[in-house]
């Protein structure tokens, strides 16, 4: 499952696990008509014997923790595509085989791997970044990568309880930061802190999932990738764009 997958780092990485053999891919991201435009693209580059899935979850990972709060804990009604994509994480996920020799059969597959790789800028010095644009930044640059990994980890638990076999014993978050966690630069502010923010969560996750799923049988691994700059649609007008 890779958030941001529709552009830009997120798409290459999507077109990297398919050359590495990946049985099935979901892409995330706000845009529905740029999603399905990505994955077809990526399924043009399928051979016809491959048995490989490539699926959409339209939504805007900005979003989650606001869905989040619109319910109580204990309430079994849950709103929002938060449902849905802990429910993704969960749930088997069937389809068919293209091989006709397994027409009637089904695959059954699982998240194992998470990448969080959905990004928002908006390059203005501090004093003029509107308090909106702070909070779009943060939600969905940290905040959204919070929400998707608590999902995981919440598979990786249920799982354990459930004592389900079929599910991938060892799990991986990957989360995209920036060069400009580590360094300072004008008109960055915010999207700088963000990404900072996600090199301390990878730590925690890590501990964390550690110790919870300690003596269950599985692990869940946590990594950031710090990538310099990369010639992408989302640094187009000096980080004045989305993906």
């Amino acid at each position: 499952m890779i958030t941001g997958g529709s552009s830009g780092i997120g798409y290459a990485i999507a077109e990297r696990f398919l050359a590495e053999g990946a049985k099935g891919i979901i892409l995330v991201g706000r845009s529905k008509p740029r999603l399905i435009e990505a994955k077809t693209r990526l399924e043009q580059r399928l051979s016809p014997e491959r048995s490989t899935t490539i699926s959409i979850l339209p939504g805007d990972v900005s979003k989650l923790s606001e869905e989040n709060s619109r319910r109580d804990d204990n309430d079994n009604e849950r709103k929002g595509w938060l449902k849905d994509l802990e429910k993704e994480m969960v749930r088997i996920c069937y389809f068919p085989c293209i091989r006709a020799i397994y027409s009637t059969q089904f695959l059954q597959e699982k998240v194992s791997i998470l990448v969080n790789a959905a990004g928002l800028s908006v390059s203005k010095v501090l004093i003029r970044t509107s308090p909106a644009d702070i909070s779009a930044m943060l939600r969905t640059n940290l905040e959204g990568a919070i929400m998707t990994s608590r999902a995981l980890l919440k598979a990786c638990l249920r799982t354990a309880v459930n004592r389900d076999t079929s599910a991938p014993r060892s799990r991986c978050v990957i989360n995209i930061s920036s060069l400009l966690a580590l360094r300072g630069d004008t008109g960055t502010v915010t999207y700088a802190a963000s990404k900072a923010g996600l090199i301390g969560m990878t730590r925690s996750v890590a501990v964390e999932a550690a110790e919870l799923l300690r003596g269950k049988g599985m692990v869940l691994r946590s990594n950031v990738i710090v990538p310099g700059y990369v010639d992408t649609p989302f640094i187009e007008g000096n980080f004045s764009s989305t993906c």
